[in-house]
């Protein structure tokens, strides 16, 4: 019998190839991108992302505006490709992000993969009745998730309006799995590698903040699961064949040379 697995993402730069709230206000307003970098240094992102929204909706941008910029976010053919392999396979497959719940649905429907994912766990979005959107913390300010994990150079990695460590764990003892993939770029995506176990799997995109995160000693000492590095999607499509497609007694070797302490990197040919 194939192990039951889940299949964790976070939704930019991981499963899509974009920072989706950076793209939506980039391609609507160029003065407001520029105050969007300036307030993201000392403001709290959904704040910030509900002020922002706010105001593009004073100046006339529409739903049919921002839903036309967010199918044009880059997402990969082959992570598509991937997720139909790990579907197939019945693994369970879900989103844990700081995004919001608009723009994900938005972006899955446009490119027609939205009946791949069991669960979506995000900052909750509606329309107004007058055409704005609005975005509301997972985590509210008046009770705090008090998650205190570290990374070494980085503080506290988690969002205070998201532990994500303490959404995959609920996730992941409701569902009983055998095996856990997390596929994250982020700071925020630290806490929730170092609640996986030694026969999980951390999928870390090379070059992006996470992966600056694991190679510190304190930090890589805090993580369980076996920690792999990507680049492109062809590098998680290539994994999934090896994991989803194989028996598995042949996958056996595959788990085992990837050590808890040993960081593999995935190249694309």
């Amino acid at each position: 019998m194939s192990p039951k697995t889940l299949i964790a993402y976070d939704f930019d730069w991981s499963l899509i190839d974009q920072d989706s709230d950076h793209f939506l206000v980039s391609k609507l307003n160029t003065l407001l991108t520029k105050k969007m970098n300036e307030l993201e240094l000392n403001m709290q992102w959904t704040d910030m992302m509900n002020q922002l929204l706010g105001e593009l909706h004073e100046l006339g941008v529409t739903e049919t505006q921002m839903s036309t910029v967010w199918a044009q976010i880059p997402f990969s053919e082959n992570m598509i490709k991937a997720l139909h392999i790990a579907k197939e396979a019945n693994a369970d497959i879900m989103i844990i992000s700081d995004a919001n719940s608009v723009a994900i649905s938005k972006v899955l429907n446009h490119y027609q993969v939205d009946h791949l994912f069991n669960k979506i766990i995000t900052n909750a979005a509606q329309w107004t009745e007058d055409g704005k959107l609005v975005i509301n913390r997972l985590v509210p300010k008046e009770t705090p998730h008090g998650c205190s994990t570290k990374a070494e150079g980085f503080g506290h990695t988690c969002s205070v309006n998201m532990c994500k460590g303490q959404e995959i764990t609920r996730v992941m003892l409701e569902g009983g799995y055998d095996r856990v993939i997390y596929v994250g770029d982020g700071a925020n995506d630290f806490c929730p590698i170092t609640k996986l176990g030694v026969n999980d799997i951390a999928l870390v995109r090379s070059g992006r903040i996470l992966s600056k995160i694991v190679e510190a000693p304190s930090s890589r000492a805090q993580i369980k699961a076996n920690v792999i590095l990507w680049s492109e999607a062809a590098d998680i499509l290539a994994m999934y064949r090896n994991l989803f497609r194989l028996s598995p007694q042949s996958l056996e070797p595959i788990t085992n040379i990837i050590t808890p302490k040993e960081t593999v990197r995935l190249a694309s040919n």
